[in-house]
């Protein structure tokens, strides 16, 4: 088989190089809570965190049937409608069905215990419905929008679907917004929040007022058969009751209740007949999101008592006698916690993301630790990882002579219990090649070929790898970790049929590439194959120390985020996404190309952990499974250029402040000013007032927030504090972060 480049075609320095390439051509068809200070406290509870939704600006409230085996969840994916549609996943085959109608807006979807069908709630039935999506989209074509907010539409109505029919039961049938709606255990009665009475009893002129400006404030629990017959109003109380979930045993809610002003929420659980309210949190706080353990002996919840923008998930026993304890510990937003049935997994929305939207995770839960903290003080413990398992593999060799490094090699390959190779055919199957020094200071180069096809008046489809290593970074150990991963991923990759076009996708393996070396290896490459390919992924570290991966130039097309879904919900590797592909990386190169170009490698933290030498047999699957997605695939993953995000909020307004929501004061008082923030910059600091933004007085948090939606970024504005007694004039220029 003619080599297209190899070692002789590039220079080759005497120090550098461990590097694996293959090149596929494929045929297609701040409260009382107990807390840890330690950032890693989480690890007490939760394990094997791992990001679950990629596709769409962002996903959550993911809920699941009976047995755990399907999650429906609310995500905004389809480019032509920006709000909110439900989905189920199929977590045993990754396959992904829309379930609402797909215009509109919907939230709050349920699975019937029968697993047949589901409820949620949408807007899909009012006439403006497409309007108000054009507009939406229009909105955030300009790059300026408000802070994000949930919408009290009064056209939300619950409806009611049986999987696959595209038939939908209106069940409320009422003016004003019914949603967050639950079934009960048993599947005979739904919960949900509703604030239609706002719209049938006589308001005063004060309440009719608050009803146009803040609908959310005459929201309450009700009741209902599942059919949507025996309405029944459980709560009664000024302020927003939302959110309910029934008990395992079907005979309590758990909700969120609001104080009147909507400045703070506490977890709240009642009978079913909205006797025995009872108060289980009192943090001060936004505390909200309440959801049961399957064994009802306490409830995980979501809280920002660690700061406005920091809302964290905590657990709580069912009577509220023991202080909440802390479960996840990450800047920024984890909440909407979900138990799976077993108890043992916990799934979330969070945006620990690099665009911080907000989409679903998943993880191990720690129920016995759970339980013990809840109840006594509890030492965090550190996350150790479980030690891999592999018993085909080598022991390491701490030393190679040079002499012996073609023949160690040769002996490795030869002692595969799968693979017979031939040395004697170029470019036939099972064929392996070696060019070596004979004091192998000049490194080991490898090409085989582990399968090779002949088709009628077409190119011969073929695996192809080369191996680079050097003396100084061979062990007999770790070769045989790579060699076996790179033969399960070949073999997982066999052809299944030899119709449709010839297109080449170019998967490389890269272990270590020297920087000095790098771009002439990745130029290189670029330059052999790039007009040809229809697409590239290259990843490295496939060892089983690395648990935590980032796949960059997810946006190089839009078809990456959609396999990367659907494909690791089987797998459960933890990953991370980046839009872009790194600098000085192959995949950069064929970008410029215009090749659509991912890499999968270890996360920042775990770069130095490649010691291990026996394969990660998840990344493997991972890998072999997107990869092979691509091979069956009958059109070749679309370019994307990347320029600026299309769903980038660019200028929304930003001060970085931190209010005490809690404080009885005339204005805003502030608890604390992030550090280099425009308010910090500005002068701004802990226990100011702010009394005045610009022209408008600042009387309440809710003003605060209305001012700072009329602020630009980059404008100066003055501001007005009370300090110490005193009226101070602050000038700060308004900075911009994304929604």
């Amino acid at each position: 088989m003619k080599r297209t480049w190899s070692c002789e075609t590039m220079k080759k320095p005497k120090t550098v190089v461990f590097s694996v390439v293959a090149i596929i051509g494929i045929y297609a068809a701040n409260g009382n809570a107990s807390d840890a200070a330690s950032s890693d406290s989480e690890t007490r509870f939760l394990s094997n965190v791992r990001q679950v939704t990629f596709e769409g600006r962002r996903a959550g409230e993911g809920y699941f049937n009976a047995d755990g085996s399907k999650m429906i969840f609310q995500s905004e994916r389809d480019p032509a409608n920006p709000f909110y549609q439900i989905f189920l996943l199929d977590l045993n085959t990754g396959d992904t069905q829309l379930v609402s109608p797909g215009y509109g807006k919907t939230t709050c979807a349920w699975i019937h215990p029968d697993g047949q069908r589901a409820l949620f709630a949408s807007t899909h039935e009012d006439l403006k419905s497409l309007e108000h999506q054009k507009a939406e989209l229009e909105k955030r074509a300009t790059g300026k929008t408000k802070r994000y907010e949930w919408d009290y539409d009064e056209f939300y109505e619950i409806y009611t679907t049986e999987f696959g029919s595209n038939k939908y039961t209106n069940l409320t049938n009422a003016r004003g917004y019914d949603a967050e709606g639950s079934y009960s255990p048993d599947g005979k009665w739904i919960a949900f929040s509703s604030n239609r009475h706002a719209f049938t009893d006589k308001l005063s002129a004060e309440d009719q007022r608050l009803l146009e400006t803040d609908a959310k404030y005459f929201l309450d629990i009700y009741i209902m058969r599942a059919d949507g017959s025996d309405v029944k109003r459980l709560t009664d109380v000024p302020g927003y009751d939302g959110g309910p979930f029934f008990s395992p045993d079907g005979k309590r809610i758990c909700w969120r209740r609001f104080t009147p002003d909507g400045n703070v929420a506490e977890i709240w659980t009642m009978n079913i007949n909205g006797s025995d309210q009872k108060q289980i949190t009192k943090l001060g706080g936004m505390s909200w999101a309440p959801f049961y353990h399957p064994s009802g002996d306490y409830l995980i919840f979501t809280t920002d008592i660690n700061g406005r923008s920091n809302f964290e998930l905590y657990v709580v026993d069912t009577e509220g006698k023991h202080e909440p304890v802390r479960v996840s510990n990450l800047p920024g937003f984890d909440g909407l916690p979900v138990f799976f049935p077993d108890g043992k997994r916990l799934a979330w929305t969070a945006n620990r993301t690099e665009n911080k939207k907000g989409q679903i995770f998943f993880a191990d839960f720690d129920d016995a630790a759970a339980r013990k903290t809840i109840t006594h003080a509890q030492e965090r413990t550190g996350n150790k990882p479980a030690s891999p398992k592999d018993g085909n593999s080598l022991s390491p060799t701490t030393a190679e002579q040079p002499g012996t490094l073609r023949d160690r090699i040769l002996a490795l390959i030869k002692s595969s219990d799968r693979i017979n190779w031939n040395t004697v055919n170029p470019g036939h199957e099972k064929y392996v090649e070696f060019e070596t020094s004979v004091d192998g200071s000049e490194g080991t180069f490898i090409q085989f070929v582990l399968r090779s096809t002949a088709h009628p008046n077409r190119k011969p489809l073929f695996l192809m790898y080369s191996i680079e290593y050097l003396f100084t970074n061979f062990t007999s150990a770790g070769f045989d970790a790579d060699m076996t991963a790179l033969v399960e991923i070949a073999e997982s990759l066999s052809p299944k049929s030899k119709d449709g076009p010839l297109r080449t996708i170019y998967v490389h393996l890269m272990i270590d590439v020297v920087e000095s070396r790098r771009s002439e290896l990745f130029g290189a490459i670029a330059s052999t194959f790039g007009d040809d390919l229809a697409a590239s992924v290259e990843f490295r570290d496939l060892r089983a120390s690395v648990n935590e991966y980032v796949v960059d130039g997810v946006r190089t097309s839009p078809r990456w985020s959609k396999h990367i879904e659907r494909h690791n919900v089987l797998v459960g590797l933890p990953l991370k996404v980046s839009d872009t592909p790194q600098a000085d990386s192959l995949g950069f190169a064929l970008y410029e190309k215009s090749v659509p170009s991912i890499a999968i490698r270890p996360s920042e933290m775990q770069r130095q952990s490649n010691e291990s030498a026996v394969p990660n047999k998840r990344v493997i699957e991972f890998i072999s499974r997107l990869v092979g997605a691509l091979i069956i695939d009958p059109s070749s993953p679309e370019f994307t250029p990347i320029t600026k995000r299309k769903d980038a909020v660019v200028g929304r307004p930003y001060l970085g402040t931190e209010p005490d929501y809690r404080a009885q004061v005339e204005g805003v008082l502030l608890k604390g000013v992030k550090e280099n923030g425009p308010a910090h910059l500005g002068g701004m600091r802990a226990g100011d007032v702010i009394v005045q933004i610009g022209d408008a007085s600042i009387k309440d948090v809710q003003g605060y927030a209305d001012a700072l939606d009329k602020l630009s970024a980059g404008e100066t504005v003055l501001i007005h504090v009370m300090r110490d007694g005193e009226r101070v004039l602050l000038r700060v220029t308004v900075g911009a972060r994304e929604q």
